[in-house]
C-alpha cells in the first residue's frame, strides 16, 4: 500500500442556506484511505457498533464515490 492517511473526510452533502438559515455539510470519516498496488483507492474503517447514522453514511459514501475500494473492519 502507499499514501496511507488517516481521517479522511469525505463529503456527502454539501453545506447550504435556506430561508436565512445554515446547513452544515454531511462528512464521512474514514478512519484510514490508502492506494492499494493496482492504484486503487481503498477506504478502511474500523467499527465496533454500527449505528443507524453509520448505515446511511456509509450507503450514501458508496453512491457518491463509486471508485473506492471500501473495506469495513470488525473492532472486536
Amino acid at each position: 500500500i502507499y499514501d496511507l492517511t488517516r481521517q479522511v473526510s469525505y463529503t456527502l452533502a454539501p453545506a447550504f442556506t435556506q430561508g436565512g438559515r445554515k446547513y452544515r455539510p454531511i462528512v464521512y470519516l474514514a478512519d484510514f484511505v490508502y492506494h492499494d498496488e493496482t492504484g486503487r483507492t481503498v477506504v478502511e474503517d474500523v467499527k465496533g457498533v454500527r449505528t443507524k447514522l453509520y448505515l446511511v453514511k456509509k450507503k450514501l459514501l458508496l453512491r457518491q464515490y463509486p471508485d473506492i475500494d471500501f473495506h469495513e473492519i470488525d473492532a472486536k
